[in-house]
């Protein structure tokens, strides 16, 4: 008679192998050109529209996941990915979790198409829109998604940028038209809007990078609208195609600017 003990064995070694190699929120998933954590809403049989997101100058995918749940549930209450990448260290003011922005200075890493792999890597696990991937970034990673808007924005439908602006040398033009919403702090004095050296590298100026984008993407300069309530001050051309809003503030963010971004990003796709 057959023991059972080496099937219960190995299933029991199976299981714990499955749970030690499974990523998600509590853990990364890796990739060759880095790591990155997700979490996803609670819907089955749809394609789920998804949030790319790159976080703050030492921050981590972790601590997005972890800690900033704002962010996160305005994701999923929508029904969207949440996809949080996760940085490389930079002696940028000590090692951190950083992002090779187009400053100068020699590429780390093309963070453009590191994000493209991780939606691609998560599409075999989840069924996701690919024609409703937004691309958000806080500070820091703001100016990678500016990069990536500005310079190889494929793949991604929208662009969110808080409190982010392009580094110097700024681009000579950008490749293609895209759509964005970009909000500032007025008072930030991390980027400020006229920019700012940080040693060798500098951020550029805001309203600069701005009109690069507008240069490609819109038909005029003059925009088209304007919207001002108690939190914000937009501007907007080409019926929101390309989005600026000015808030009160340092360099933090309002409590509510994922929702805005994706209010803003489902009038544009005219899908909630």
């Amino acid at each position: 008679m057959r023991s059972w003990y080496p099937i219960f064995y190995a299933a029991f070694v199976l299981v714990l192998g499955g749970a030690a190699n499974a990523c998600g929120n509590a853990s990364d998933c890796r990739l060759e050109t880095g790591t990155y954590r997700y979490e996803a809403p609670d819907i089955i049989g749809s394609q789920l529209p998804v949030v790319v997101y790159f976080h703050g100058y030492g921050s981590s995918a972790a601590n997005t996941i972890e800690v900033d749940r704002n962010l996160v549930n305005a994701a999923l209450e929508r029904g969207y990915v949440f996809l949080a990448l996760n940085g490389m260290t930079r002696n940028f003011e000590g090692a951190k979790n950083g992002w090779s922005v187009r400053d100068g200075q020699h590429p780390l890493r093309n963070e453009a198409d590191f994000a493209r792999a991780a939606v691609q890597d998560l599409a075999g696990e989840l069924s996701l829109d690919l024609s409703r991937v937004v691309l958000a970034g806080y500070s820091m990673g703001g100016s990678a998604v500016l990069d990536t808007a500005c310079h190889s924005p494929q793949g991604f439908a929208g662009f969110v940028v808080l409190n982010g602006a392009m580094w110097t040398p700024l681009p000579k033009t950008c490749v293609e038209p895209v759509q964005l919403f970009q909000i500032h702090a007025f008072s930030d004095t991390v980027m400020p809007l006229e920019g700012l050296s940080y040693g060798p590298v500098s951020t550029g100026d805001v309203f600069a990078g701005l009109k690069l984008v507008r240069e490609v993407a819109v038909d005029s300069h003059t925009p088209d609208g304007f919207a001002v309530s108690a939190e914000m001050s937009c501007r907007f051309w080409q019926d929101s195609a390309v989005r600026f809003c000015l808030y009160d503030g340092d360099h933090t963010w309002p409590t509510d600017w994922m929702q805005k971004a994706l209010d803003w990003f489902e009038q544009r796709s005219g899908k909630p």
